[in-house]
């Protein structure tokens, strides 16, 4: 069956009047989701650019010596603002270090645990973990400590296994603390100085890298 050019167009109009509006709805939404897109990168590239100038001018007020007064607010300014970024963690392991510094623990594995949590699976909140497991051993907090790092990183493994090691020497359990260290030791790309340092922890505890026969 064939049609005239009349008759198609005639259909043409006729589909158009049951469809066009969906089209342009259609093509409408595609243009604001687009435009909408290219806002949200701009302002997440704005808001990173803004973190990144927060958190160098906080990390050189802390880092002054002596710090400036009001440098733990601009950090915890930052935290509340930014904290979502990737400076936040950042951020909270500075400030763990000036609280540590400070003799003020519990600030200090606050912030450490926050750290820890808002940068999981990243390297940033393996080392928040490394320093929080250190913290609480400073409280004397050992089983807390050692549940912290029962998570071990492969890019941190030797650095975990060490601190189980000081952590359980510290708790009474040598043979458990033995295992740790030499499990450190088995760290291939392990520098010579930590090797020798973890090797004279063992010596302190009559055992040696090896375990005997």
């Amino acid at each position: 069956m064939s049609y005239t050019d009349e008759e198609q167009i005639e259909a043409l109009r006729a589909w158009w009047r049951e469809n066009g509006r969906a089209i342009i709805a259609g093509v409408v939404i595609a243009i604001v989701a687009l435009i909408g897109w290219q806002q949200w990168d701009a302002y997440k590239q704005r808001r990173a650019e803004l973190a990144s100038q927060d958190y160098q001018a906080f990390r050189s007020r802390l880092l002054a010596d002596p710090p400036a007064a009001d440098a733990v607010a601009l950090g915890e300014a930052l935290l509340e603002q930014y904290g979502s970024t990737p400076y936040g963690p950042l951020t909270a392991l500075l400030l763990a270090q000036h609280h540590v510094e400070n003799g003020e623990l519990e600030q200090a594995a606050e912030r450490l645990r926050w750290a820890a949590e808002r940068a999981k699976r990243q390297p940033v909140g393996a080392l928040a973990t490394l320093r929080l497991a250190r913290v609480l051993g400073a409280q004397q907090k050992y089983e807390e400590a050692l549940e912290v790092l029962q998570s071990v990183p492969e890019v941190l493994a030797a650095d975990y296994q060490e601190v189980r090691g000081d952590l359980l020497s510290e708790a009474g359990r040598r043979e458990d603390a033995i295992a740790a260290y030499r499990a450190a030791l088995e760290d291939p790309a392990l520098a010579p100085q930590r090797r020798a340092l973890i090797e004279l922890k063992l010596n302190d505890l009559g055992a040696s890298a090896e375990p005997t026969a």
